[in-house]
């Protein structure tokens, strides 16, 4: 994610950054047309607050979950965030285009050159490489769950499924630690010890 935004930066720094911002957040292409710059929440921890969402062509409505949500916001894009806040109204979109437009989609994916820098990568991916970092790096499934706004545990559990166990990554590690160079193997060597008794 963070190669493709530097790559989509040639093309425009604006929208480069609300790559990272989707990215680190989780939230949604259409709940991020539906954010105000009243739903940046700044006391209390960094966060937006999910209220709604907006689809091209489709009246704003409530998010896909059917309520409110608050999804914390990382300290590498909260500066990002804040900087799309600056000089605007609360009830104004927080994600607009240089001229204070809504987002649209196709316009966004043309001018980074999606189809170019994303390698066959949709914009909902964004999501998902989201909340895989996060249960990578240890935020428990239930957290995760609410953060992308999941009805059902059973579809954020995907998720944990993709990354494996706890179980198997330590055991991998153990598997990766053996087969380094130099590594010794206890087993050959008693092996060897064995055989050379014989």
């Amino acid at each position: 994610m963070e190669l493709t935004a530097e790559q989509m930066r040639v093309h425009s720094d604006r929208l480069a950054d609300l790559l990272l911002v989707l990215g680190w957040t989780g939230v949604r292409w259409g709940e991020a047309r539906s954010l105000r710059v009243a739903d940046v929440q700044r006391v209390g921890g960094h966060a937006l607050i999910v209220r709604s969402s907006h689809s091209e062509g489709l009246s704003e409505k409530t998010t896909k979950g059917g309520r409110s949500r608050r999804v914390p916001v990382a300290d590498r894009v909260w500066s990002i965030v804040l900087g799309w806040c600056e000089g605007r109204a609360p009830d104004d979109h927080l994600f607009v285009t240089e001229r204070g437009a809504q987002l649209h989609k196709s316009n966004f994916r043309r001018a980074v050159h999606w189809a170019e820098h994303a390698r066959g990568h949709s914009i909902h991916d964004l999501r998902h490489a989201a909340a895989t970092e996060w249960l990578r790096s240890g935020v428990d499934v239930r957290t995760v769950q609410a953060w992308l706004g999941h009805a059902s545990l059973t579809t954020t559990q995907v998720y944990v499924h993709y990354l494996g166990t706890h179980a198997d990554r330590a055991a991998i590690d153990l598997v990766n630690v053996r087969g380094m160079p130099g590594a010794r193997d206890s087993d050959n060597d008693n092996d060897r010890a064995s055989g050379d008794a014989s």
